[in-house]
C-alpha cells in the first residue's frame, strides 16, 4: 500500500521568522525635560471636575436670555401719542394714534361728532367720511396726512352696503398714488348700535 503525499507546500511546516527589531529614530526621542516631568495624578487640580456652581459662572453670556435692562429697540426710536380725552381711553387703555419712528398707527375710528354723538345714524356714506376726517386730524398732529396712509381696515355692520362705504373711501384716496391697501370686514355689531362703520389706519412718514 502506498501512502499519499500531502498536497500543502513544505514551507507551511517551517516556523515563522521574526521581523528584525526596529531602531528608534533619534528624532522621535523624548527630551530630558519631558522624561523628568512627573505624570499627572488623579488628584491634580486640572483634572478635578467642575462643580455645578463653577459651570454656571463660566457659562457663555449668549446662552442666557437678555435681562430686563437690555433694550431690544434702537435708542433713536421715538414714540409720540395723540389722545382726545375721551372717557373710553383710560377705561380701555388705548390712545387715538401712536407714532413709532416713521410709522403711525391709528386706533379704530368711529363716526363720532365733537359732542360725542354718532354722526348721521343710518347713513353709511357720511359715517365713513366722518371716520376718515378724524383719521386725517390725528395724522396732522403727528406730522403726516392722508397721502402717507399705507393701509386701512373697514369694519362694517352690513357688508351689503359696501358701495356706500367704498364711495367715501375712494373720494379720499382718489388717485393711484394715494391708494392704500385695505380690507372691508363685516362684524356683528359695533359699540353703539347707531354706528355702521369703524376704520383703522396705518401710515408711514418718509
Amino acid at each position: 500500500m502506498r501512502v499519499a503525499t500531502p498536497l500543502y507546500p513544505k514551507f507551511l511546516d517551517q516556523k515563522p521568522i521574526p521581523p528584525p527589531p526596529q531602531k528608534i529614530k533619534q528624532s522621535q526621542s523624548l527630551s530630558s525635560s519631558s522624561l523628568n516631568k512627573p505624570p499627572l495624578s488623579p488628584t491634580s487640580p486640572t483634572l478635578q471636575p467642575q462643580s455645578q456652581d463653577d459651570i454656571k459662572e463660566t457659562k457663555h453670556p449668549l446662552d442666557s436670555p437678555p435681562s430686563l435692562s437690555q433694550s431690544t429697540t434702537p435708542s433713536s426710536l421715538q414714540f409720540s401719542r395723540v389722545t382726545t380725552g375721551a372717557k373710553w381711553e383710560p377705561i380701555v387703555g388705548y390712545c387715538r394714534a401712536l407714532r413709532a419712528g416713521n410709522t403711525i398707527y391709528i386706533s379704530g375710528t368711529a363716526p363720532i361728532n365733537p359732542d360725542g354723538s354718532t354722526t348721521s345714524p343710518g347713513d353709511a356714506y357720511l359715517q365713513t367720511k366722518r371716520c376718515l376726517e378724524i383719521i386725517q386730524e390725528s395724522l396732522k398732529e403727528l406730522g403726516a396726512d392722508m397721502s402717507n396712509v399705507v393701509r386701512t381696515r373697514m369694519f362694517v355692520t352690513d357688508i351689503k352696503r359696501w358701495e356706500e362705504y367704498g364711495k367715501a373711501h375712494s373720494e379720499v384716496f382718489n388717485t393711484p398714488e394715494k391708494r392704500p391697501v385695505t380690507s372691508m370686514l363685516e362684524v356683528k355689531a359695533l359699540i353703539n348700535p347707531d354706528m355702521l362703520i369703524e376704520i383703522e389706519a396705518e401710515a408711514v412718514v418718509l
